[in-house]
């Protein structure tokens, strides 16, 4: 559970808005994993406290956590070799975003590609 927050805690400080480089599988599951609970969290107190208030907050924490998940996203694309830019296969209908899912679980290259060296 610490390798995991600890995870999220350094794409947080020292990958904020960081779009070159690698992110392995492991880096970038950590945190879509913690960003999915910490939003599924606010959303139930949002909910349960009521009023927009609250929906504002969990708002501003999901804004906050834009560049972040688009930062590492593009980081894993490279990982497998391809450019940040393939995040846009997402806009095709039905099949983009498993097309997306089957790129973001496959294995990153073993050997350095033209976005750096590998990662463990």
């Amino acid at each position: 559970m610490k390798q995991i927050i600890d995870n999220f805690t350094n794409v947080l400080k020292n990958k904020y808005a960081c779009f070159k480089g690698r992110a392995g599988r492991k880096e970038f599951w950590y945190f879509i994993l913690v960003y999915t609970v910490l939003m599924f969290v606010l959303q139930q107190i949002a909910t349960l406290i009521g009023g927009k208030v609250p929906l504002i907050v969990a708002g501003l924490v999901a804004l906050a956590f834009v560049l972040p998940a688009f930062g590492i996203t593009v980081r894993r694309l490279h990982d497998i070799g391809k450019s940040g830019w393939a995040v846009l296969v997402n806009l095709i209908p039905f099949v983009g975003g498993i097309i997306f899912l089957i790129w973001m679980i496959k294995e990153g290259d073993k050997v350095e590609n033209v976005y750096g060296p590998a990662v463990q």
